[in-house]
């Protein structure tokens, strides 16, 4: 069974090991081709687990990670990120970074993509309130 779930700030920390393997199992395949770490990914990913305004919102089957769509606070990204912004010009404190929206192939063209994307705009606003 399909199910989207949004998890937020600590939350997240417990889908590390999973969103790590989903990451690298996307990432490895063209046109990518990535040979990321379990450990470097787990890295990346605290730091939206650290973050109180992230969220991360997942497509489970039957309890397993297929798909996930990430994005926290420009402003709580580390600052090799968000210095280019800054450099720019920008006030990262008015930016909500979407990062990545990944998903297995075999989920493909079932909609699911929008749902999560729709699910993430709505945590967006409530962010913001």
């Amino acid at each position: 069974m399909i199910q989207i779930q949004v998890v937020t700030g600590a939350q997240i920390s417990e889908f590390l090991d999973a969103l790590a393997v989903l990451r690298i199992a996307i990432f490895r395949d063209f046109p990518y081709l990535y040979e990321g770490t379990l450990e470097y990914e787990k890295s990346y990913l605290s730091t939206y687990a650290k973050s109180n305004g992230a969220l991360v919102v997942l497509i489970l089957d039957d309890g397993k990670v297929v798909g996930a769509s990430t994005g926290l606070p420009l402003s709580e990204e580390t600052i090799e990120f968000k210095q280019p912004f800054i450099d720019a010009g920008y006030n990262v404190d008015e930016i909500f970074y979407c990062a990545e929206s990944v998903l297995l192939p075999a989920y493909r063209g079932r909609g699911l993509g929008k749902r999560f994307l729709k699910s993430e705009k709505r945590m967006q606003s409530k962010s913001r309130e």
